[in-house]
This record gives C-alpha cells, sequence and structure tokens, in this order.
C-alpha cells in the first residue's frame, strides 16, 4: 500500500511527517499527526480517514498547535504525543521545545 498521508510541497507540513494518536471520528477516524517544513520547524496538524484508513477525507490547511517563538537554546518544535476521549471533547497531549509538557482542550 502507499503511504496514507504524504507531505505537501509548500506547506507546514511539507518535508516530515510523523503519525500521532488515532481517534474515532463519526463512522471515521482522525489521526492527530506531527508536521515539519524544511527548516525542521515542527507543528501538529490533524487528518481524517474513512473507516479503513485508505481514503483521506480531510486534513488541515494549518496546524493547530503552533510553539511560541524559540527563546535560548528552544527548539521550534510542537510534537503531539497522546490523546484522551474527554467529558467534553478531547485532551490533546503534547511536548513543546522537547521539554514543555502540554495539554490542549479540543472540542
Amino acid at each position: 500500500m502507499g503511504d496514507p498521508l504524504v507531505a505537501r510541497d509548500a506547506g507546514w507540513d511539507g518535508w516530515h511527517l510523523s503519525p500521532g494518536p488515532v481517534m474515532p471520528y463519526g463512522s471515521q477516524v482522525m489521526m492527530f499527526y506531527n508536521g515539519a517544513n524544511h527548516k525542521a520547524a515542527w507543528r501538529i496538524g490533524w487528518v481524517v480517514f474513512d473507516a479503513t484508513f485508505s481514503t483521506v477525507v480531510a486534513r488541515a490547511a494549518d496546524p493547530i498547535i503552533v510553539p511560541p517563538p524559540p527563546v535560548g537554546d528552544d527548539t521550534d518544535i510542537a510534537f503531539v504525543s497522546s490523546a484522551v476521549a474527554a467529558p467534553r471533547g478531547i485532551w490533546l497531549y503534547y511536548s513543546i521545545a522537547d521539554r514543555n509538557m502540554k495539554r490542549a482542550t479540543l472540542q
């Protein structure tokens, strides 16, 4: 099979992609992923697949998590690690600059 998700030439996720947590999304599935540009600036996005993971149904045009500008020796990285179905949405756990753990609530 081919890659289920490919880098977009000029996008924020146009160089490297790294899969993240998968969550049910109605009759489909949503996957959060890490994407980087050629400057190794990592951001967090999402993609929705059909129930068989064979077709991309929708994909974020822009990242949903962008780190603040790096300070000192911080890296320009936001990297998703896990997600949990919460009572009012999704709790998305991620790191900033490979050292600051965060949680976002998505509704």
